[in-house]
Parts: C-alpha cells; sequence; structure tokens
C-alpha cells in the first residue's frame, strides 16, 4: 500500500513540473515560509531573467513597475496577515503566493490603432 501511495505521488508531481515547466503562460511560486521563489520557462522568457535571477526578492521588486511597487506590497503584507485568500496550512497561515503572466506584445502589436483607423478613413 505504502509503495502504491509513493508511486501516485511520484507521478503526480513529474505531472505538476510538467505542466509548471511546459505552460505557455508565466507561473510563479513564492514559498512565504521557506523564502524560496520558483518560475517556469514562459515567465523567464517573458521576463527575461534566469531562474537565479528570479529567486531573491529584490529583483520582483525591481522590476515590478513603480506604479505598482506600493498596491503589491500591500497586497503582500494583507497576504501575510491572513486578509487574502490563498493557500493557508493547518493554522491558517498563508503558505505560499503564486503569480500567473501573459506576454501580450504580439496581441497589442496586432490590434489596430484608433489613430491608425482615423488616419485611413481621412
Amino acid at each position: 500500500m505504502r509503495k502504491s501511495v509513493k508511486r501516485g505521488l511520484r507521478s503526480n508531481e513529474r505531472l505538476f513540473r510538467s505542466i509548471f515547466e511546459y505552460a505557455q503562460i508565466g507561473i510563479s511560486v513564492f514559498s512565504i515560509d521557506r523564502h524560496e521563489h520558483y518560475s517556469n520557462r514562459a515567465m523567464r522568457q517573458i521576463l527575461g531573467y534566469s531562474e537565479e535571477e528570479l529567486s531573491h526578492l529584490e529583483k520582483w521588486d525591481e522590476i515590478t513597475h513603480p506604479d505598482d511597487r506600493v498596491s503589491c506590497a500591500e497586497r503582500y503584507a494583507a497576504l501575510l496577515r491572513g486578509k487574502r485568500e490563498i493557500l493557508k496550512d493547518a493554522d491558517g497561515k498563508s503558505t505560499d503566493m503564486y503569480g500567473v503572466s501573459q506576454d501580450i506584445t504580439e496581441f497589442k502589436r496586432l490590434q489596430p490603432s484608433t489613430s491608425l483607423i482615423l488616419k485611413v478613413r481621412s
């Protein structure tokens, strides 16, 4: 029975790792209690940083747009106080924080701009 459970856990872990690493959207996971950060391949490509660089919280502060830093800090503080819905342990303490990002550069490039439409019509 134990071997079967261990096999199942290993299988689930492989599945999670495959989904995490090969997803087409950027995914980041921050373990609050261990202060460890993981980013998948897509996140590293979108941001242009290595896993090592993104493993430091200081880098995230640096790459966050200045207009968003205060609100991000407030959300993080609320998370640590247990005021935001997130994965929690048996004691109700927040354990992990997740982020999902998608590169919309190509999408934005393909969208007609208002000024372009006006120029075509004039």
